[in-house]
């Protein structure tokens, strides 16, 4: 006679089998899909609208509609990451974003053409969210329980907010600096730090994706969601994407310049230092370390309504030294942790200066551009953007700096290159607070 199952081996069974069963059709990616759909066919109505008025008039809700349409694109990702086995969601990543980005055109121009395109290209994304609805509501969606939190934490971590807070407080105080101490306007203010926040991130998720071969090899990067298998190649892309495309559309209200140098950022980022540089030379970081630079550029932007056409190339000098400073900052912050993964880098083929050069010349040139970084950091109170206090601060800021620069040329330990690693990311935060605090209290 068969043995009875124990009432452990009965739940074990009970948990295995309601795993494999296709989940309701309550599954969040099915609504999301569908309001998707609704908002790409109003922006249909709005485009038709614009280009049949003889004045090529804006429907009142435009930017609403924009917005809206855009953020359900970002909710459609989070949504859909509870379905498995859906092929085609990342179209519904791609399609409303860059549908919206050719409507955007029309807040700044009225040529004919990009009514037209904008029509034309809000049609399509109706067309294909509208696909992805009906065949998300005439097909099955399977769903691993408690796997929902999991995903949007992955898609957290995709974007690397420990390191995206440094880059907005290296926007934010510029744009106080560049509107004579004075905050802008608020929405100013959101829509810069929500811009930069949405181009970070989707830099960092595009870089996940691309990077996706070595990050497995790596032990500091094989536990990230796509070597992990925790999202598949298509979500982080198009997630990224998303965001890329988002940042655009946020920080155009703001100035052009500000939307248009963000993007830049992401491009260089991507395409010049994760595609090229890094796997290529062993200056990827001196040379990538631009795309980490453009953040004071953007918050200057966006505090001051600059035209590059007419203006004096002089109003971008304070910007250009911001700039300098991040770009001076990288290579020996950078390196510095370079040092300590030296084995992981060697073992993923990339060319770091450890790797290459070996760690004796990588701490020389550590040394090197800490006095660079250091002396561009005095040049701001020449150019009167900042005064004496900030001085004094970036003194004792770059003094303890150098020290531990310094202190890796006769301490060879992995201790000595950690705290400078460390204190670099303090170095540069206080460094901006300081020129914050010195414009607000001396003005």
């Amino acid at each position: 006679m068969p043995a009875l199952a124990t009432p452990e081996q009965k739940n074990e069974v009970s948990a295995a089998i309601s795993e494999r069963l296709p989940a309701k059709p309550r599954d969040s990616f099915r609504p999301t899909a569908a309001l998707t759909a609704v908002f790409s066919a109003l922006t249909t109505v709005n485009s038709l609208w614009w280009v049949l008025s003889p004045q090529h008039t804006l429907a009142p809700v435009v930017f609403g509609w924009l917005l809206v349409c855009g953020l359900l694109g970002l909710i459609s990702v989070v949504g859909s990451a509870r379905a498995e086995h859906r092929p085609i969601q990342w179209l519904t990543w791609l399609a409303q974003p860059l549908g919206i980005a050719v409507i955007a055109l029309v807040n700044t121009t009225y040529a004919d053409w990009v009514g037209w395109a904008n029509l034309a290209c809000a049609v399509a994304t109706t067309i294909v969210t509208g696909l992805i609805t009906y065949l998300a509501y005439h097909s099955e969606i399977s769903t691993p329980k408690n796997q929902t939190n999991s995903k949007l934490a992955d898609f957290r971590v995709l974007m690397k907010f420990r390191i995206i807070s440094l880059l907005l407080l290296t926007t934010l105080i510029p744009m106080y600096l560049a509107n004579g101490g004075e905050w802008p306007k608020f929405y100013v203010v959101v829509l810069t730090l929500l811009g930069g926040t949405l181009a970070a991130g989707g830099a960092n998720a595009i870089n996940m994706f691309y990077d996706r071969d070595i990050d497995a090899v790596m032990s500091r990067t094989k536990k990230r969601p796509l070597p992990n298998n925790r999202l598949t190649q298509w979500e982080v892309l198009g997630f990224g994407l998303t965001l890329s495309v988002l940042s655009f559309l946020v920080l155009l209200p703001v100035n052009l310049l500000t939307a248009i140098l963000a993007v830049s950022g992401i491009f260089y980022y991507v395409v010049i230092y994760t595609m090229w540089l890094k796997r290529t030379t062993v200056q990827n970081i001196v040379i990538g370390g631009a795309a980490g630079a453009i953040p004071p550029m953007v918050g200057w932007a966006a505090g001051t309504d600059i035209n590059l056409f007419v203006d004096s190339p002089i109003k971008w000098l304070p910007a250009v030294f911001l700039f300098a400073i991040v770009f001076y900052w990288t290579p020996p912050h950078f390196w510095a942790l370079a040092i300590i993964r030296r084995e992981d880098y060697a073992k993923a083929g990339v060319p770091m200066l450890p790797v290459v050069k070996g760690e004796a010349e990588t701490r020389r040139q550590i040394v090197l551009y800490s006095f660079i970084m250091i002396a561009l950091s005095f040049m701001l109170v020449s150019l009167q953007v900042v005064g004496l206090l900030y001085l004094g601060l970036a003194m004792v800021l770059g003094a303890i700096f150098l020290y531990y620069a310094a202190n890796m040329m006769r301490d060879h330990s992995h201790a000595a290159a950690w705290k400078l690693y460390r204190y670099s990311l303090l170095y540069l935060a206080l460094l901006f607070v300081a020129m914050g605090i010195d414009r607000a209290l001396l003005g």
